[in-house]
């Protein structure tokens, strides 16, 4: 295992993907870029006066937009937290008509910048939950995706997007 917590939170994952229409490697691809299966992982994001909070670095002015009504301190419950990323990887995929480079740009660059600023903005970060996705689909081995991490050169098999 690449993270130590990587199957921690499977249970969780399984569910929401269930419940969304996410593939679960995608939504473990985003908490594995995001916050290295951090729970507890905290961004502040200055330019907008807010931080990404949890597994899947949710903001917090997004998870209202999405419905989320508690303390903000509750978006660092990973049950909380991977539904609301859940929520939001599930809105962008609908709004990109299932592109999934477009909708993990999305969920990394925010959709108003995203809808402003075409191609995707973002190439390195979709590369990553490409590569992560395949691993946690059980494509691409282990070995591969460490190789990828330290050089960043795409490995050599079928992935995701």
């Amino acid at each position: 295992m690449i993270w130590k917590d990587e199957q921690k939170y499977d249970k969780i994952i399984d569910g929401m993907a269930l419940g969304y229409g996410v593939p679960a490697p995608l939504i473990k691809a985003i908490i594995a870029k995001e916050s290295s299966f951090n729970h507890r992982a905290m961004k502040p994001e200055l330019q907008i006066q807010d931080a990404s909070r949890g597994l899947m670095q949710v903001l917090a002015r997004t998870a209202r937009a999405l419905g989320f009504k508690d303390d903000i301190e509750k978006l660092y419950d990973p049950a909380i937290n991977i539904l609301y990323g859940t929520k939001l990887l599930k809105e962008n995929l609908e709004r990109t008509k299932g592109n999934l480079a477009q909708a993990v740009a999305a969920y990394n660059a925010g959709w108003k910048w995203f809808i402003n600023k075409k191609p995707i903005p973002n190439q390195d970060y979709v590369n990553y939950i490409n590569v992560y996705t395949a691993y946690f689909a059980g494509r691409l081995p282990e070995s591969d995706v460490k190789t990828f991490q330290r050089s960043k050169i795409m490995p050599k098999a079928t992935l995701f997007f």
